[in-house]
């Protein structure tokens, strides 16, 4: 799907996320409720995750488009992969937090696409 919208797969990796790369590298846990942290890292950290890097024209768009712009999958369009790989019931977690799985990670901005090219050099 991601090469469908225009972009092009430079190189993919899959392996194994640690703590590490989750917590600090992927995630700033700072304002991250702790309940929601402990089920991001249980999702991330339960298997092995396919880490690609891609490029092209408008990447940062087309990789929200692509993936979907929201964290919930089920208000993400329908041709998105987060929409059709990502839970749409939630898991409750208490205290009226939800966490929504989703089928994959993308940058919402250049900022965060800077860090995590940072974040997965070593991988890639």
């Amino acid at each position: 799907m991601v090469e469908e919208s225009g972009l092009y797969v430079v190189s993919r990796n899959t392996r194994e996320l640690t703590e590490n790369l989750v917590v600090g590298g992927m995630y700033n846990p700072e304002g991250i409720p702790t309940p929601v942290l402990d089920a991001t890292k249980r999702h991330l950290l339960s298997g092995p995750s396919e880490v690609i890097l891609v490029k092209g024209d408008a990447v940062i768009n087309k990789l929200l488009t692509t993936v979907g712009v929201k964290t919930n999958p089920a208000l993400c369009t329908p041709d998105s992969i987060r929409y059709i790989y990502g839970d749409h019931v939630p898991k409750e977690l208490g205290q009226g937090l939800k966490y929504y799985r989703n089928a994959a990670h993308r940058p919402r901005d250049a900022a965060e696409n800077k860090s995590n090219l940072e974040t997965f050099r070593e991988i890639l």
